[in-house]
């Protein structure tokens, strides 16, 4: 990749499809920025309007934290764009932090820049693997001071306000995600894990596991630390891994309750350090 050229990706709706990783030129910097123009064209296009536009939004801000790397998502914003949730895209929001006011939909774009008031605004690269919930920069992101729903501030998006009126030379459709009932919050749906399943409130996530009957608490091993969780049960392990966010250990709990089928539920309940957060996974693999 030529040093005047930078990567960003396309995350179509169709969770079948593969991200891509597309080109394009620095030369037209901040004002001139050819991503901002490629996604426009593309959704325009889409929508068969006669005015290019779309809708940006900050998923991390430039701040020391993340060394001034700003992240942002590109849709459609024009009428007849796709209502199909973008599941991966969805995901990707909530993995640095954000809540939602409603689902991210249709084909997105997502690219990285470097934003530091001391030197020039330049795009960065943004790859393929990047575009993951788990990749290092949204974890990141959700930490305080790095840049995503824990550390970001409305004031910090005047760049992409400034991008989308240089660009289009209409009003800025600039916006910072906000909350909606994903990921098993607050009545939503239970998310099914190979273990078992997990829903949260704002304040607790809760895990369920089925255990045999006849299961006791000595036979759980449960360890509870502020960003890990493992839980074995008869000397096997069914979670083990780095937390989607940090958690309060002292108030963490389990209990064992008897299931319908005969089984056992195994009840781990998890106490949010960052009240209010929504969380996209439970585990990573540690």
């Amino acid at each position: 990749m030529s040093d005047n050229t930078f990567t960003y990706v396309k995350i179509p709706v169709n969770s079948e499809e593969p991200i891509e990783e597309l080109s394009a030129s620095k030369s037209g910097g901040l004002e001139k920025d050819a991503l901002v123009k490629n996604a426009k064209a593309y959704f325009q296009q889409q929508s068969n309007s006669d005015q290019p536009s779309c809708e940006i939004m900050a998923l991390s801000i430039p701040l020391p934290g993340n060394q001034y790397r700003a992240v942002s998502l590109y849709s459609s914003d024009l009428p007849g764009a796709s209502t199909k949730e973008n599941e991966r895209a969805t995901k990707l929001v909530t993995a640095c932090g954000h809540s939602l006011p409603k689902a991210i939909c249709g084909d997105v774009f997502i690219g990285r820049a470097y934003d530091n008031e001391e030197f020039e605004w330049e795009r960065v690269d943004f790859r393929a693997s990047d575009a993951s919930p788990t990749a290092a920069w949204c974890r990141v992101a959700r930490q305080k001071g790095g840049g995503g729903g824990q550390g970001g501030s409305a004031s910090s998006l005047n760049s992409l306000v400034q991008q989308q009126m240089n660009v289009s030379g209409g009003p800025p459709h600039v916006v910072a995600p906000q909350t909606q009932a994903l990921y098993g919050m607050d009545g939503a749906p239970a998310v099914v894990e190979d273990w078992g399943s997990w829903t949260q409130s704002a304040d607790e996530v809760e895990a369920k596991l089925s255990i045999p009957s006849g299961t006791k608490s000595k036979d759980c091993k449960i360890s509870f630390k502020r960003n890990q969780l493992s839980v074995a049960v008869h000397g096997e392990t069914k979670i083990s891994g780095i937390l989607f966010s940090a958690i309060v250990p002292d108030d963490c709990t389990f209990t064992m309750e008897d299931a319908k089928d005969g089984t056992r539920d195994l009840c781990i309940t998890l106490t949010k350090a960052n009240e209010g957060s929504t969380w996209s996974f439970l585990t990573e693999t540690a």
